[in-house]
């Protein structure tokens, strides 16, 4: 419910940013990730911060993963840096209505062509465009039923596994 609050949300995300650039200057042997899901508000609420750990990130040997519904999420004021500046990059889809698209995620036309082609079976498999220094390419991600299961999200798996929890009476201890 602090998400709300615009303030409040963005101070406490601003002192966890702070906190792990302090935490990769006073610990240079180990190596840290900052992983950012599923934050459009933050990301154009503290770009800047974001902007400044991306580099921090690149010169102490961490790593920041952004994770974004939408390319477009990641581009404030026409600022493509954070993207720019990202050396791998995954492609599920193409942004709907984005006519930068193109442009700013940096995929040769082959790429563009494929990720319009591209699909996702539930249950089964995923394919996505992987861009990294080596070049572009479509992977298919497999898993197994149990492999899916677990780490499913869809809310339609969400029921039937708490359904078979429920009848087993296995109870959550996460």
């Amino acid at each position: 419910f602090q998400a709300d609050d615009k303030d409040y949300s963005q101070g406490g995300f601003a002192a966890v940013m702070a906190q792990f650039n302090i935490e990769m200057v006073l610990n240079p042997d180990l190596n840290f990730v900052f992983i950012a899901d599923e934050t459009p508000f933050f990301i154009q609420s503290c770009f800047s911060s974001f902007n400044l750990l991306m580099k921090n990130v690149r010169k102490l040997q961490g790593s920041l993963i952004l994770v974004a519904q939408n390319l477009s999420d990641l581009v404030i004021n026409g600022d493509t840096s954070l993207v720019s500046q990202t050396e791998l990059r995954v492609f599920f889809t193409k942004d709907p209505g984005n006519q930068n698209f193109d442009k700013i995620s940096g995929l040769s036309e082959n790429s563009l062509i494929a990720l319009e082609q591209i699909r996702t079976v539930n249950g089964r498999y995923s394919q996505f465009i992987l861009k990294d220094a080596f070049g572009e390419k479509v992977i298919r991600l497999s898993l197994s039923k149990e492999e899916y299961l677990r780490s499913s999200t869809h809310p339609v798996d969400r029921e039937k596994i708490e359904k078979i929890a429920d009848a087993l009476n296995i109870k959550d201890e996460n």
